[in-house]
């Protein structure tokens, strides 16, 4: 049977790790992906980018906070983003 998970880098792995423990629904903008993560602030764009091709990610605009205000836009993970998860992390 084939993986049916694409193949990840290691600054991929750790961008999508990074959306571990975060509630279905939930978006980070490259600066919480940053700083959840061990990826250069610099690499961020292109990594979560690569990841959203993979279908993992996937980008979403119009953005609030917990208090209800606009907070811009950002990536939050697909369905298969949330198999990976489980299979691949603790």
């Amino acid at each position: 049977m084939m993986n049916a998970f694409p193949k990840l880098s290691a600054l991929e792995t750790q961008c999508v790790a990074s959306f571990g423990g975060l509630t279905e629904g939930y978006c980070l903008n490259f600066k919480a992906v940053a700083a959840r993560s061990e990826i250069e602030r610099h690499l961020v764009r292109r990594v979560v980018r690569a990841c959203a091709r993979k279908g993992l990610l996937v980008y979403e605009r119009g953005l609030f906070n917990d208090e209800g205000e606009v907070a811009g836009a950002g990536y939050g993970l697909t369905a298969k983003g949330h198999n990976w998860l489980k299979e691949h992390v603790a």
